[in-house]
């Protein structure tokens, strides 16, 4: 709703009490509540702002949201940074308790109480984006006149709550800064924020419930059925138990600052002293020799880490091989497992690394297949196995190996592909447990990746929306968000490419799949096959997403003849495989080079015309040089003006005005002669009628419009006539 209307709204509701049914029904709601608070919308908000103690309690008590949230809200900073916006946190309550924007918009912020420590609960501050989403635990936009007060009208915020690992809502992300730099994508980079910190929590509050704590002091003296000591990077002894010291052979005092080749054989003292410098941060089951009557101990190794994270030394536990149970090797094995696939979590490992701990596990090879970014994660020792992952569809794949589906929310995100099943039908409890474990921490990496991937698209889709529509503010600007964004400086010429998605909605419903895709992600993987078409060739890409609509931008170094070359092999490619996996059409526009990054609103127009130029004069499934429409071009300039209806009129109204009294198809069959460069025999095989029948529409349509078709001059009038046409025909 524009800003007027909305005041509008906004004055009969406070005025007269009548709700109009064009406004949000969560705006609706929230007005409601606001009388129900009995606030008065023409005066000052409540003002509500926490002393500096029980801000830093507040702080205190929010340590770890605030800590996961301050990187994606500085993330999130960059993408609006300079049109005067800015990112807060707030806790459940409403009172804000982090804050990063613009100077030039913080005085107008300061006004109104947008600061840290303020709260924006609705009761205080009647309808805004914190409080709303607070009361509604939604995302949502507040623009303008949709906020209750008045002295907040100049805002538009957009927010989204943020929930715990157990879906309790533990607070709120939001932008706000002035209605009049409002953008349409600012909510969807809101969400996908929010998303992302409660992913991180996620992932911390399994670090807190998985692994053990570091405190080794209490730990190591106080425990007396195993055996503890921790040892400086040089490998000498800091603290010891009594238990560990007996089986060393020496008193507790005598083993303190000692180094460990005292006690150890040469070869475990050697082997010992590489896990200082081992990537790994767990070792488990290590059999040690000792210098002391040649006893053997098996041992657990984990490193030790300072506030800084950096690795001091060790803490190993050893106890006595020759007493070392079944039960207990089962009760160590199991804890062992719990703890790799959790830390390979914590630690941020890819699933590629899960897939390696799983298979030292198991002995199976075995394969990780992501839909959602249409990847594999191997790893394997026969080369069939890898041989048929490289080169076989995934149904073929899916048919010929066993495997699992890695759920999220009911839907299919990844299979994990099983070389060996009758390994598999033999694996032990253990190998169960491991199995499991596996699987879960692949889910909770997918949900992580998928999450930081979505918010990292969120910006650079809005980044490139706002170079093609013009809304950036200055060269440095842009080149600088593309260095954060992207990673590199524009360096040689830049090209747009749009691939128009030929009637998607429509085939969506005929498209077979094994699993349920919905239409964003189709589109998601097409753009996927695309990106992986075009790398090799073009490495530096940007892309966003319109309706049914991809749109690139490319860096390319080639001559424009190379790059025209390259293009079309490139897109038939492309063509073949989305016409195989999806059967679908693109009709793909090209535009001229660009050698400045603030002349991409010229690349995406021309590449936009190219598209509909194809689409007016070829139904889909072509490509269009926007350098190829030549003398066309100035069709589009004609067709704007009343010169071009007279035009098509005088060549093509008697026979479009024949088609509409008798109900005949003969605009139709011209066309398409046009189209087929005047050949009946082929035009008649494509409209699928006789050639007798095509030769009788040809002579009917010289009759109606009095020309002879055999004449070149008039079959260009009629061809520009057409052309015309259907430029000012409604765009598809």
């Amino acid at each position: 709703m524009e800003k007027d209307k909305l005041l509008e709204t906004w004055r009969s509701y406070i005025f007269q009490g009548e709700l109009e049914d064009n406004l949000d029904e969560r705006i609706k709601k929230s007005w409601q509540r606001c009388t129900e608070y009995k606030i008065n919308p023409l005066g000052r908000t409540e003002i509500n702002v926490l002393s500096k103690n029980d801000l830093q309690n507040r702080l205190d008590k929010y340590a770890e949201v605030v800590r996961v949230a301050t990187p994606i809200m500085k993330e999130l900073y960059q993408t609006i940074k300079g049109s005067n916006f800015m990112v807060l946190l707030t806790d459940a309550e409403g009172y804000i308790l982090k804050s990063i924007g613009d100077d030039s918009f913080m005085p107008k912020a300061q006004q109104v109480h947008l600061i840290e420590g303020a709260n924006w609960h609705e009761r205080l501050k009647g309808t805004n984006a914190i409080g709303t989403a607070i009361e509604e635990e939604t995302a949502l936009n507040v623009y303008a006149n949709e906020h209750y007060f008045e002295e907040n009208h100049f805002l538009t915020c957009s927010a989204a709550p943020i929930f715990d690992a157990q879906d309790n809502l533990i607070g709120v992300i939001d932008v706000s800064g002035n209605y009049h730099s409002a953008h349409q994508h600012t909510l969807g980079m809101v969400v996908a924020a929010a998303n992302a910190i409660k992913q991180q929590l996620v992932l911390e509050n399994m670090k807190k419930e998985l692994t053990i704590p570091n405190k080794t002091d209490h730990f190591i003296l106080n425990s007396d059925l195993d055996g503890y000591f921790t040892i400086t990077n040089d490998g000498v002894i800091t603290q010891i138990n009594q238990r560990a010291s007996q089986l060393l052979g020496y008193p507790q005092k005598d083993c303190i600052n000692k180094n460990l080749n005292i006690f150890f054989s040469g070869s475990s003292f050697s082997s010992l002293m590489k896990l200082i410098t081992s990537q790994q941060k767990i070792h488990e089951d290590v059999v040690w020799n000792l210098n002391q009557e040649k006893l053997q101990v098996i041992s657990q190794v984990r490193k030790i880490f300072n506030q800084s994270g950096e690795a001091t030394g060790l803490v190993i536990k050893i106890d006595d091989f020759a007493s070392y149970t079944d039960d207990k090797r089962t009760e160590d094995l199991l804890k062992r497992i719990q703890q790799i696939f959790s830390d390979l979590i914590i630690n941020a490992e890819d699933s590629q690394q899960i897939i390696n701990a799983l298979n030292k596990f198991i002995n199976i090879d075995i394969a990780c297949y992501n839909i959602y970014f249409d990847n594999f994660c191997v790893e394997a020792s026969s080369a069939e196995f890898a041989d048929d992952l490289n080169k076989l569809e995934l149904e073929d794949i899916l048919t010929k190996y066993q495997y699992d589906e890695i759920k999220i929310d009911n839907e299919v995100y990844s299979y994990l592909i099983y070389c060996n099943q009758q390994r598999l039908t033999d694996m032990n409890d253990e190998d169960k447990i491991a199995l499991e474990y596996a699987k879960h921490s692949l889910k909770l990496n997918i949900q992580k990746k998928i999450s930081e991937h979505q918010i990292r698209i969120r910006y650079r889709e809005q980044l490139l929306q706002d170079l093609i529509f013009d809304n950036i503010l200055s060269l440095e600007d842009a080149q600088s968000k593309i260095d954060h964004l992207y990673g590199w400086t524009i360096e040689d010429k830049l090209v747009t490419i749009i691939f128009g998605i030929d009637n998607l909605e429509e085939e969506y419903l005929n498209l077979q799949y094994d699993f349920k895709q919905s239409l964003e992600d189709i589109k998601h993987r097409i753009y996927l096959l695309i990106e992986k078409k075009f790398k090799d060739s073009f490495p530096h890409i940007m892309y966003t997403i319109f309706s049914d609509n991809i749109l690139l931008v490319v860096e390319s170094s080639f001559s424009r003849r190379e790059f025209e070359k390259e293009i079309k092999k490139i897109i038939k490619e492309v063509k073949e495989d989305i016409q195989k996996n999806y059967q679908l059409d693109l009709t793909i526009g090209i535009s001229n080079y660009r050698s400045s990054l603030m002349k991409l609103n010229e690349c995406y127009r021309e590449a936009k015309t190219a598209v509909r130029f194809s689409r007016k004069w070829y139904d889909k499934d072509r490509t269009m040089f926007y350098n190829q429409l030549g003398v066309y071009k100035a069709l589009d300039y004609i067709a704007q003006t009343d010169i071009g209806e007279e035009l098509y009129q005088f060549y093509l109204g008697s026979l479009i005005d024949y088609d509409k009294e008798h109900n005949t198809e003969l605009l139709h069959t011209l066309r398409h002669l046009i189209i087929n460069n005047w050949n009946m025999k082929e035009t008649a095989q494509k409209l699928f009628i006789h050639y007798n029948t095509m030769k009788y529409r040809v002579k009917k349509i010289e009759e109606i419009l009095d020309i002879d078709l055999n004449d070149s001059d008039q079959k260009f009038n009629l061809n520009l006539a057409l052309k015309l046409l259907q430029l000012l025909q409604t765009d598809e």
